[in-house]
């Protein structure tokens, strides 16, 4: 075997080509490193750019394929805004590779090779990302064991850790901890912890702490804290010398040298408690430090006199930083001064930046950053007490090189005059003014302005303001008013100003799309499309990342995940510091179903994002409360929720979550359901789905449902209550509730006997009904709906019954031949995977290849959770653990009320995986929560 990998290392690249065909097409090698060499691939299923990393050929003979795919498997589990994530993995001829996406970024290595030391709130805002993507992992017991520059990818304002599970991986080939047979290094020694290359003692994550330590040291010196002529040499000094003191080298706040050095400690204890311990502390007194030179010495420097430090604080004022590096193309907008209203601030003059902003934004190469998200909570609410020094002060600090301020004056007719300042000389470039009717709109006006007052910055290209520098006066005034509601989620508001915006000038592409978002966060789709067409009709007019927004929210509509994702990850991919973006694209991985993984992580790690990004914005607040009551987070939740009512949201989620809190925390009883029903009926149906999510309280659950189907006239609500209460006594293993409820007057007008197959189908102990049912059915002489063929055919194939399935897929094709329903070619796909899988059930491609379609929530067909459930045991039964977690673990989302039904298969099949995967802790976990979802805790 040897012989043959080694005859690989000259032509990988054709070698590897005929191993992935029909799957990922080579297109060039990328790099190679120490491990592997990486190859730029295309996707051919989802047609996505990948970056394809394959092991080195003389490291594949210490790596057993099977323990590599596990550690792979673990870090595939990962999913944060910071981490680049693992897409897929596999092994050719022994060799093994795994897939990331393909990022078009610099690493940190080559940003330090042509940069050097980075100003310190760059490089204590990569410190903070990073040191969020550790601590994520280790929450997750995943340690890194190999961070580096090389292996962190700056794109845009976001730093990205990627090769996750692959120094583990290796390290785990042999006994060794540190090194291979060979002797090579599996780390990079300059970052590794003593404890790591010693191989004698444990590590936990505290060593991925130093070696974040080391990387912020290289960050603000230049240079790790040791270096040497040869891999040993420098892992010597690891373990043996003391780095240099921080302060020698770099002048940075007493917090980031005491952290720094914390973190270098040569004992684990010694460090920060954690990653994120650390991080903390750097920023611990981060408004003092203040590089005072860019360019740091080998040699200690001179002790300054008392009148010597005065000038250089002086001098840093004026001109900031010797050597730090402004990008010219980068324009901070701070808010404009309204003297008329006290403060300063007031609706136009808050968000008239912002509008600019967008005015900006259609010209490349200039891009924008609001320098409000910079400013203190005062300095928000009064940007009269800003200074120029101050505004200059911030963006020097965040690496812009041009800043526009103004003011709103209020004569015989409106002028705004805006300023255009140089950042690195702290001097003013232009002044520029443009004037308007009393009536105008300030942002009209300004708007202006700004294409005067930049275009020295474009040279012969003009900036060209298009219709937002157009806009109908009070059409703007409206857009305004309805930032201002949307950003406070006072939805209602927003898209009554959006629409007046709208009413004013019919081709305000901008306001469509925000009233579209209005539309879809309050389930209005009807508008939301509507509005949609509107934005779509005048795109020209819109922003860059706009159209991207549009036509990612296009897809959500329709349903159509994956094209969702890439629309709105090209947006993000132009300003990675989006709030709307991020909260953009939580929304398809919470409604939807796209093909990435694990998808609740993904959600609620792109609203933590969102928050992040903007704590002024309180929408992400909505999604996140869920999240905080599924995690049994009451707290939490209730302060989200108060956040949300102190800003005036107008959302029915905030009442029907306060009383699921209530419900969960004091028990039904304490709920008045009647009036409740009475009043709500919907709201009622929301709490009972809520709770029942993840089994999170199914006493609520059940009250909710039964307070519903207790009503005297069935509402659109029953039809829900009825599948969520069947789900609670199933899961439980009530079955003569269960029998009494499917045979209860309340319910008669319902499809029971379709439940009956399906739950069968599910696992649940009604064969013998479910058995008369089907039988019922096949002597019928009339022909049967598609949607029952499909659910007599899931039965049968529970079942093990082969040739009726078989039968039941023919009549199925005969009703789709002749029908224009998407939904009956579904039902036929679904079946033949089903048929496929009984006559191989080690062939589950067909299965894996199914993707949901139509409404997911309510529709027994639509979430494939009889699929997925099956899918997880084969793939289980064929000793694939990682890949039948995964599977399983989406009957733990919300997407779907059926899949409560399924939660104890899928339990049971992620504990068994968990076992197996050399994770007993996590295993023990998921069977006592099986117990107590069966109500025997």
């Amino acid at each position: 075997m040897g012989a043959a990998r080694s005859e690989h290392v000259a032509g990988d690249q054709e070698w590897l080509e005929r191993g992935l065909e029909g799957t990922y097409q080579v297109l060039r090698e990328l790099g190679r490193g120490a491990s592997a060499r990486v190859f730029l691939c295309r996707d051919l299923r989802y047609d996505r750019l990948v970056a394809l990393k394959l092991l080195r050929a003389d490291l594949a003979d210490s790596v057993v394929p099977d323990r590599f795919q596990r550690e792979i498997d673990l870090a595939a589990r990962l999913s944060h805004p910071h981490i680049l994530p693992v897409l897929d993995s596999g092994e050719l001829d022994g060799r093994v590779y795994f897939v990331m996406p393909f990022v078009e970024s610099d690493s940190l290595a080559s940003r330090l090779r042509a940069d050097g030391p980075l100003p310190v709130d760059v490089a204590l805002r990569i410190a903070r990302g990073i040191g969020e993507a550790l601590h994520h992992a280790h929450q997750h017991g995943v340690l890194h064991r190999d961070v580096k520059p090389s292996n962190i990818l700056l794109t845009g304002n976001v730093a990205m850790l990627g090769d996750f599970g692959i120094a583990t991986a290796l390290s785990r080939a042999d006994d060794e901890e540190t090194l291979t047979e060979s002797g090579t290094v599996v780390g990079t020694p300059h970052y590794m912890s003593p404890e790591q290359l010693s191989g004698d003692m444990p590590v936990d994550p505290r060593s991925d702490l130093y070696s974040l330590a080391c990387v912020v040291y290289e960050m603000l010196t230049g240079d790790p804290p040791f270096t040497g002529s040869s891999a040993r040499i420098i892992a010597a000094r690891q373990l043996t010398q003391p780095p240099a003191p921080l302060t020698s080298l770099r002048s940075v706040s007493p917090a980031v040298e005491l952290a720094v050095m914390r973190g270098l400690e040569k004992t684990a204890a010694d460090r920060h408690e954690s990653v994120r311990d650390f991080v903390d502390a750097l920023q611990a007194d981060v408004t003092q430090a203040i590089v005072t030179s860019g360019v740091p010495r080998r040699t200690l420097w001179p002790v300054l006199t008392l009148g010597a430090a005065i000038i250089a604080i002086v001098l840093y004022a004026i001109i900031g930083p010797l050597g730090t590096r402004l990008d010219d193309n980068r324009i901070a907008l701070f808010p404009v001064v309204d003297p008329s209203i006290p403060g300063g601030g007031g609706t136009e003059a808050e968000q008239l930046a912002t509008y600019l902003g967008y005015v900006l934004e259609g010209t490349d190469p200039l891009l924008w950053e609001e320098g409000r998200d910079w400013l203190l909570a005062r300095e928000r609410d009064d940007p009269a007490l800003l200074s120029t020094a101050r505004k200059l002060q911030l963006s020097r600090e965040r690496g812009v090189g041009h800043m526009i301020d103004g003011d709103i004056i209020w004569a015989d007719s409106l002028r705004v005059v805006l300023r255009l300042y140089n950042v690195a000389e702290g001097s003013l470039v232009a002044r520029r003014g443009a004037t308007g009717s009393l009536e105008a709109s300030p942002a009209g006006v300004a708007a202006r302005a700004v294409s005067v007052l930049v275009g020295d910055l474009l040279g012969d290209r003009p900036l060209d303001v298009g219709t937002l520098g157009r806009a109908v006066p009070s059409g703007v005034a409206q857009f305004h008013l309805g930032e201002i509601a949307f950003r406070e989620t006072r939805l209602a508001d927003a898209l009554e100003h959006y629409g007046a915006a709208l009413g004013n000038d019919s081709s305000f592409a901008l306001a469509a799309l925000k009233g579209a978002l209005a539309a879809q966060w309050v389930h209005n789709v009807g508008q939301a499309e509507e509005l949609l067409e509107v934005a779509q009709r005048h795109r020209e007019n819109l922003p860059r990342r706009f159209r991207h927004l549009a036509d990612g929210i296009s897809h959500h509509v329709r349903g159509e995940a994956d094209e969702a994702v890439a629309d709105l990850r090209a947006g993000l991919t132009i300003q990675a510091d989006w709030a709307e973006g991020w909260m953009a694209l939580g929304d398809v991985y919470f409604e939807l179903m796209p093909s990435v993984e694990p998808l609740d992580s993904l959600a609620k790690a792109a609203y933590l994002e969102a928050r992040r990004l903007d704590a002024d914005f309180k929408v992400p607040l909505v999604p996140l409360t869920d999240y905080a009551i599924w995690e049994g987070q009451a707290d939490r939740a209730s302060a989200y929720l108060d956040e949300l009512e102190q800003a005036g949201a107008d959302l029915l989620a905030i009442p029907a979550a306060r009383v699921l809190l209530a419900c969960a925390s004091s028990g039904p009883a304490t709920v008045d359901w009647s009036t409740l029903v009475e009043e709500e009926p919907g709201e009622v149906l929301s709490i009972a789905l809520s709770a029942s999510i993840r089994g999170a309280s199914l006493e609520c659950a059940e009250a909710g449902a039964r307070s519903l189907l207790s009503t005297a006239t069935p509402t659109n609500a029953t039809w829900g209550a009825f599948l969520i209460l069947q789900s609670v006594l199933a899961v439980q293993e009530r079955f003569e509730e269960l029998h009494e409820l499917m045979r209860s007057p309340a319910v008669a007008h319902l499809p029971t006997d379709m439940l009956y197959l399906f739950d069968a189908a599910a696992g649940v102990e009604v064969a013998d009904e479910a058995r008369r049912v089907a039988a019922d059915m096949i002597g019928q002489g009339e022909p049967l709906r598609s949607s029952n063929l499909w659910v007599l055919g899931e039965f049968q194939a529970s079942e093990g019954d082969l040739a009726g399935l078989t039968e039941v897929v023919g009549r199925l094709e005969d009703v789709a031949v002749d029908s224009d329903q998407t939904r009956d070619r579904f039902f036929v796909q679904v079946l033949r995977a089903q048929v496929a899988a009984l006559i191989d059930p080690e062939g589950v491609a067909a299965l894996g290849a199914l993707e949901p379609s139509g409404d997911l929530l309510w529709d027994l067909w639509a979430g494939l959770a009889l699929e997925r459930a099956r899918l997880a045991e084969l793939l289980l039964a064929a000793g694939r653990w990682g890949e039948a977690e995964r599977v399983a673990r989406e009957m733990d989302s919300h997407r779907s009320a059926f899949h409560l039904l399924l939660l104890p298969r899928t339990l049971a099949v992620r504990a068994e995986a968990a076992e197996r995967l050399g994770r007993p802790d996590e295993a023990r976990a998921l069977r006592e929560r099986l117990r107590r979802l069966r109500g025997r805790a």
